[in-house]
């Protein structure tokens, strides 16, 4: 190495250090929220191309467990209560039978006519470098004639761009899409993209980043993808442990948790960090890494929870009982708090805020150390700032906070002045 290299080398390692530095210095965390556009934005869509291949090993169960309200198999329920659409494939495709959800026509009509209903797209399929395989044509001998005419009516016939598309032969014949495909066609109403699929880091911002022309409603709130192949049982398992985190559960193997642990790994972005630590193993004891990142908001929950209530073990009138939540929430409406032993001013969001809920007392006049308060579950009267999910409360499961199924009530109790739920 010359002098003049060494001075450049120093200075490089100078400004790698000065942006690290910068990258070091936290910022306040802003508030989070649900996705959506402050429409119903209530509905979690699959699209699975290859289910029929993957079968137990797709991440399609994982998000209905966790995002829908299913039983597991000890019959314990769970989920968030979203709308689940699931859009799969259970058989390879042939001429006679060719793939019937998975189509590209049927993937461009799921981008752009939901945007007011779009609550997290989750894709499972085979990726690439910027491109996603949709449409699968089987594997028998004429699979990839049947392909190659497809794409030429779709490009001829159907409006399609030759950039927009491109065949591939990653799982027999099947054409795929590309970044441009995704730029032209979404209309997202701010939901969450989850893409289970190999490389798919490198489309996550063509669902988030803003193009010249569309406005925020085209956009995704939030996506993430894979920095690399790996098996896809490893795809599986970061799956089941990251719908469970944002479903409040703890589904990763020796990971102790507190309950404020739990309710930070609700946020997308925390609990993709978190299930990035972890690596599962093969069959044969090898380790099959899996790492994914993401564009956008990673301070995106799928549904509002409390973190956080304070009032006084013994009250009385005068005193304020505060309810903090993880997440913003429709300030235009009131929530219900109920109580039989305490009268109870009308609730009233903290001025400037949109997750602090403030309910005054107003009798007793003498204080009391047994009480019990109400925070109704009611999307009519409870819900987030951008979108319908309402509350998960503790008391179902009961005395568990923010863990599926939501859409339960909060209770804040007291006995002889000692907090009992």
């Amino acid at each position: 190495m010359n002098r003049t290299q060494g001075c450049m080398a120093a200075c490089l390692a100078g400004l790698v250090a000065l942006v690290a530095a910068a990258l070091a210095v936290p910022r306040a965390a802003a508030q989070h929220e649900t996705p959506g556009i402050s429409k119903k934005n209530h509905t979690a869509y699959v699209f699975a191309p290859f289910k029929w291949r993957f079968r137990t090993r797709d991440v399609d169960t994982e998000v209905a467990e966790c995002l829908e309200q299913r039983a597991d198999r000890r019959g314990n329920v769970y989920g968030q209560r979203y709308t689940l659409v699931e859009m799969l494939e259970t058989e390879e495709p042939t001429q006679a039978n060719p793939a019937k959800n998975c189509t590209i026509e049927k993937f461009r009509d799921l981008l752009m006519n939901n945007k007011d209903d779009m609550g997290m797209l989750v894709i499972s399929t085979h990726g690439g470098n910027n491109s996603l395989v949709i449409e699968p044509f089987g594997s028998d001998g004429g699979a990839a004639g049947r392909r190659d005419n497809a794409l030429k009516i779709l490009i001829d016939k159907k409006g399609f761009q030759k950039d927009e598309l491109t065949a591939d032969e990653t799982e027999g014949s099947s054409i795929a899409v590309t970044d441009k495909f995704i730029q032209r066609y979404r209309k997202l109403g701010q939901g969450a993209v989850f893409i289970s699929a190999c490389l798919s880091q490198t489309l996550t911002d063509d669902f988030t980043k803003a193009i010249d022309g569309q406005t925020d409603e085209h956009r995704a709130r939030v996506a993430l993808g894979a920095d690399r192949c790996s098996d896809a049982w490893a795809f599986k398992d970061f799956g089941m442990r990251f719908f469970g985190d944002l479903d409040g559960r703890n589904r990763t193997p020796k990971a102790k948790r507190t309950d404020a642990d739990r309710i930070n790994l609700r946020a997308i972005g925390p609990a993709m960090t978190e299930e990035n630590k972890f690596r599962i193993k093969g069959i044969r004891g090898e380790d099959l890494p899996i790492r994914f990142t993401l564009a956008g908001e990673g301070g995106t929950t799928m549904t509002p929870v409390v973190k956080d209530v304070t009032a006084p073990a013994n009250i009385k009138a005068g005193d304020t009982i505060t309810f903090t939540f993880d997440t913003n929430c429709d300030t235009a409406l009131v929530p219900q708090v109920d109580s039989g032993e305490l009268t109870l001013a009308a609730p009233a969001w903290k001025g400037g805020t949109k997750h602090v809920l403030e309910v005054g007392v107003t009798a007793p006049a003498a204080a009391i150390g047994t009480w019990k308060v109400t925070l109704k579950a009611d999307k009519a009267k409870l819900k987030s700032n951008k979108n319908e999910s309402s509350l998960d409360g503790n008391t179902d499961p009961d005395p568990t906070n923010a863990s599926g199924p939501a859409n339960d009530d909060y209770v804040l109790e007291y006995k002889n002045g000692a907090r009992v739920h």
